[in-house]
């Protein structure tokens, strides 16, 4: 087979890398936009949600047959203030680590807080290292019944863990 032929495995390896470098490009804002498109789709309607400007859940949306909240902390791949040094860079893999583990721990602590009032859900960019580390707690998050939301680079959604 020649690898530079279209549909090879060298176009698929560039393919790959290609959609890698864009969701290490998804700001926090970027994630809770598109959070919010797939869960309004869902039909599922939006109570509130923050900016990275803003203190509070990142997301709340209302399941309508149930009224059940779904709580949603987002985790971007990159910084969203253009002043920062990270701005437009991906986060390091010690910085996604602490994302991901801060991620996990707010929806752990909103389950106990909501007292069984709400669901709980972390949204991240669909990178490898985000999902290096969620692997690694994946048992945790399904055993507490925290969805996750992976936001691929085109702004589409794969949930896990989450029946709308």
């Amino acid at each position: 087979m020649n690898l530079t032929e279209p549909g090879s495995g060298l176009d698929n390896l560039i393919a790959e890398q290609s959609r890698e470098i864009a969701a290490t490009s998804l700001t926090e804002n970027d994630i809770v936009e598109a959070v919010c498109r797939y869960i309004q789709a869902q039909g599922m309607t939006i109570e509130s949600r923050c900016s990275t400007k803003q203190q509070g859940y990142d997301i709340v949306a209302i399941h309508p047959k149930t009224g059940r909240r779904l709580i949603i902390e987002a985790k971007g791949a990159t910084s969203a203030s253009e002043t920062s040094a990270r701005f437009g860079k991906g986060f390091s893999t010690n910085q996604v680590r602490s994302h991901v583990a801060r991620a996990f721990y707010t929806a752990a602590s909103t389950l106990q807080k909501e007292a069984g009032k709400a669901d709980a859900a972390i949204a991240l960019p669909d990178t490898e290292n985000h999902r290096h580390f969620v692997q690694n707690i994946e048992s945790s998050l399904k055993n507490l019944g925290i969805a996750v939301f992976w936001v691929n680079s085109n702004g589409s959604i794969d949930a896990e863990n989450w029946n709308s």
